[in-house]
């Protein structure tokens, strides 16, 4: 019978006495040992992490780095600890790996970073790790965005065919039919006859809307426009024409030429010059000038020129001709006899 004036007394730990500490372990920095690592994950609970401290580092270049595993994913995250300030901070570094990110690869990742923000002198660092390669993420970031935004001239030719030539005031609208296929002769086709630039320009056929906008319908043998390209692609070949002057002609259209590689970023003045020079006609440099002005327009509206662009056209100057097949005329006068 169970005497009411007994209780069972528990064993309770002293609420008072402190954990053990458990010291990190140590490990070589060498692939062999960090392969074959082998973390009791019980200290005396079961942990998620255990770190390392990498022997041989102190007073070394890699003074600072640890090893983090990891229980469940079984990662071996490498750290590098530093001071910068009197703070005490972290870089992490990528995960290690046998192939891609093995102690070759991290040694020569530490000495890069010392390159760039360690102190030449010592084993401190002089800048913040974290911002700088922070700061160098971002400019990267926007170099890549400004190329990936950039387009070559060839490009912005299919885009501003697939956008319906628009205007170059950008207000939804397109020019004529009589514009669209002037200015396409010197965009992607051609008048020598049997060129692909011709055969290019009758994948379609041109009508207008009721606003007298110029409307292009691909044939039914294309899909798309991307089709349209496929099949007559550009005819310039950069590899054919390496180390050779580059040179402009008349009878080849802009999609078919040494134009075509240029970024649309790299049309300047002296690049449009350079260009109208293929003709003597004023009439024919202005509109060779106007269909630039097109596609360099349509880009600038699609933010495909990086920075704040410049117009390379304002500069470009067209005279007119002081002597023409009908200037004998201009001093020409009815004598009496004629006028009655």
């Amino acid at each position: 019978m169970k005497n009411e004036n007994t209780r069972t007394i528990h064993e309770h730990p002293n609420p008072n006495s402190k954990p053990e500490r458990f010291k990190n372990p140590v490990l070589k920095l060498n692939d062999r040992s960090i392969k074959t690592i082998s973390t009791d994950f019980m200290r005396p609970q079961q942990v998620d992490r255990v770190s390392y401290i990498i022997l041989g580092c102190k007073g070394m270049s890699c003074q600072g780095l640890r090893l983090v595993h990891y229980r469940i994913s079984g990662r071996k995250s490498l750290v590098l600890d530093y001071w910068i300030g009197g703070k005490g901070k972290k870089f992490v570094l990528p995960d290690y790996n046998p192939d891609t990110f093995n102690v070759r690869h991290i040694e020569k990742r530490i000495s890069e970073l010392r390159t760039k923000y360690g102190n030449k002198h010592n084993l401190t660092w002089d800048l913040d790790i974290n911002h700088g390669e922070k700061v160098e993420k971002i400019s990267r970031f926007k170099a890549q965005m400004n190329q990936s935004s950039s387009k070559s001239i060839k490009e912005v030719i299919e885009e501003f065919y697939k956008a319906g030539f628009p205007k170059i005031r950008n207000d939804g609208t397109s020019p004529n039919r009589n514009t669209i296929r002037g200015l396409g002769l010197y965009l992607i086709g051609s008048s020598v006859s049997g060129s692909v630039g011709n055969d290019r320009s009758k994948s379609f056929t041109l009508t207008e809307d009721e606003a007298r906008n110029g409307v292009m319908i691909l044939k039914p043998k294309f899909n798309n426009w991307d089709s349209v390209f496929a099949r007559y692609p550009s005819q310039f070949n950069p590899a054919a024409n390496e180390g050779k002057e580059i040179k402009f002609h008349r009878n080849i259209s802009i999609y078919d030429g040494p134009l075509s590689i240029y970024n649309i970023s790299e049309l300047t003045t002296e690049l449009v010059m350079k260009y109208l020079s293929i003709t003597d006609k004023a009439s024919l440099k202005i509109e060779l000038k106007l269909t630039l002005s097109y596609i360099w327009n349509f880009a600038k509206n699609r933010g495909w020129i990086p920075g704040t662009p410049i117009n390379p056209f304002t500069e470009v100057k067209i005279s007119k001709p002081t002597k023409t097949h009908m200037t004998e005329w201009n001093k020409k006068e009815y004598t009496q006899d004629e006028l009655h």
